[in-house]
């Protein structure tokens, strides 16, 4: 067995490179998953909730977003390239 490393010490040595790498540089998100909410009737819904809000509060009018874009975000991700 002279020369050769065991597979165990590989492995760990691996890991642990792989760990150094993970912990020194901050990671940003690249990608995320989401279920789309763009369903009419919600849509719908939410454009009466929007015009009864703005009747009686016009300075929220600019946090409302597009509703065709509405989603729900499940997890965000890290791919490395």
């Amino acid at each position: 067995m002279k020369g050769k490393v065991p597979r165990i010490i590989q492995r760990e040595n691996v890991q642990q490179k792989r760990d150094t790498k993970l912990k020194s540089k901050p990671k940003n998100f690249t990608h995320f998953l989401s279920i789309p909410l763009n369903v009419e009737k919600l849509i719908h819904k939410l454009e009466k909730f929007k015009k009864k809000v703005e009747q009686e509060h016009k300075d929220l009018k600019q946090f409302f977003t597009d509703f065709k874009k509405l989603h729900l975000t499940i997890c965000m991700l890290t791919l490395e390239t």
